[in-house]
C-alpha cells in the first residue's frame, strides 16, 4: 500500500486502521497485541492484496470522501462510481456504560446504505494470520459468515446475502446492510 492516509477506529480494547476506500487494512485481534488478523497495510506487492482486509467495495468507483461524525469515533466514508451512484459506509467499535462500567465488547460495526443511484458493491472479508498456513476455515449460517483461525474466530453477522458474500459476488444495494 502507498498511501499512509489512515483513519482510526476503536473502542479502547481493539482498533483498526481504514483506507481512504473504507477497507479495514490492519487489525490486531482480540487486543492490540494480538497478531494481526487484518495485515494488508503491509503487504507491499504489485496489485491487490490476495488477503488481510476486510472491504465493502463501490464498481467502478471514482472517488471517495472520508471524516468522522463530530465529537465521535464513527467514521463516515462516501464512495462514489463513474454512473453517479454513492453509497456510505459508517464505520465504528462500539463502547458504552453498562452496569455502573464501562463495557468495549470484540466488535466492529459496519453500516452501508444507498446515497444514490444503483450502487454494485461487493464485499470482500478475507482475514489471515501469519501463524496460519491455510486459510481460515469457513463456516456458516442464515446470517453469519464464521472465520475458524488458530486463537480466534471471526464472526460476521449480516442482513446481507450470505451466499453474496461467500462468493464475493456483486449486487445492487438498494437498503441498509
Amino acid at each position: 500500500m502507498s498511501d499512509l492516509q489512515l483513519a482510526l477506529i476503536g473502542n479502547s480494547s481493539s482498533s483498526a486502521l481504514l483506507d481512504g476506500r473504507a477497507r479495514i487494512v490492519w487489525a490486531c485481534l482480540p487486543r492490540f497485541d494480538s497478531e494481526p488478523v487484518f495485515d494488508s497495510l503491509l503487504k507491499d506487492g504489485e496489485g491487490e492484496p490476495d488477503d488481510g482486509f476486510y472491504e465493502i467495495e463501490l464498481l467502478d468507483a471514482v472517488r471517495s470522501e472520508q471524516e468522522y461524525v463530530a465529537n465521535t469515533a464513527v467514521l463516515i466514508t462516501r464512495l462514489f462510481d463513474s454512473r453517479g451512484a454513492a453509497v456510505e459506509i459508517a464505520d465504528f467499535a462500539p463502547r458504552f456504560k453498562q452496569f455502573g462500567r464501562m463495557f468495549r465488547p470484540l466488535m466492529m460495526v459496519r453500516s452501508a446504505r444507498p446515497l444514490g443511484g444503483s450502487p454494485r458493491v461487493r464485499i470482500r472479508l478475507r482475514p489471515t494470520t501469519s501463524m496460519a498456513k491455510t486459510p481460515p476455515v469457513r463456516t456458516h449460517g442464515s446470517n453469519h459468515v464464521r472465520y475458524v483461525m488458530p486463537g480466534i474466530t471471526l464472526r460476521l453477522t449480516t442482513n446481507a446475502s450470505v451466499t453474496a458474500v461467500l462468493d464475493e459476488s456483486a449486487f445492487v444495494l438498494d437498503r441498509r446492510l
